[in-house]
């Protein structure tokens, strides 16, 4: 798949054409913690294009094919969680911020000035990011399954959240397959061997736990949106 320069850093994106006579504004989807581009069902990609819109995805930085950022360190979740909740910082090596930055870039590189945006989960928040720091390149944002990161909210445990450093490809498989199946929407469920295909491509393809690490410190740190 092709690789942009976007924010100093090289992702992995792909770009479907719009299928409707008359096109409107190009859609970004951006996507959820850890998970890869790949696992967007064509469907729904298809179903913006019959409505006109180009469509582009990409692997968010450290996850997929899109570039690792290991030299930054893997962040100590725990500690970055008491510092939290004793109302302190704690350094990470980036924030949602730049990777709203990496959206904007992204747009840069294909050379769209305008779009529309669609996050899910981690990439909601990123969204929020785009929504009032970059509002000018977006004509709609949508923010779907996410968190605005309030602290009177309750914070998940590091350990729920922290994902497992799995080098045999079929126990990430099951694992990934099972997140899959666990997060999946009821009214809209996909079948098994669907799940497992999946899965078993986005083990092979680019599952990077200490990337996914720091993306978890990243919505951490971010603060109240």
């Amino acid at each position: 798949m092709p690789h942009v320069q976007a924010n100093g850093l090289s992702l992995c994106y792909e770009k479907f054409a719009a299928r409707a006579p008359v096109r409107t504004v190009p859609l970004v989807l951006v996507r959820g913690l850890g998970s890869q581009m790949i696992q967007w069902p064509q469907a729904f990609i298809d179903s913006f294009r019959d409505a006109g819109m180009d469509v582009v995805i990409f692997d968010n930085r450290d996850i997929g094919e899109s570039e690792k950022l290991d030299a930054a360190g893997v962040p100590d979740l725990s500690a970055l969680a008491a510092a939290l909740r004793a109302g302190g910082s704690f350094p990470v090596p980036y924030g949602l911020d730049d990777m709203a930055a990496d959206v904007v870039g992204l747009l840069d590189a294909l050379g769209i000035e305008t779009a529309n945006v669609f996050g899910m989960s981690l990439g909601g928040m990123v969204v929020q990011h785009l929504a009032f720091s970059h509002a000018h390149r977006f004509a709609h944002f949508v923010c779907v399954m996410s968190a605005s990161g309030n602290r009177d909210m309750p914070m998940p445990r590091a350990d729920d959240v922290a994902p497992p450093d799995v080098s045999d490809v079929e126990a990430l498989s099951e694992y990934l397959a099972g997140n899959y199946r666990d997060n999946m929407s009821p009214g809209y469920p996909t079948p098994a061997a669907e799940m497992r295909r999946i899965a078993a491509i986005a083990a092979r393809r680019g599952y990077h736990p200490q990337g996914i690490v720091r993306q978890i410190a990243a919505s951490m740190a971010d603060g109240s949106r």
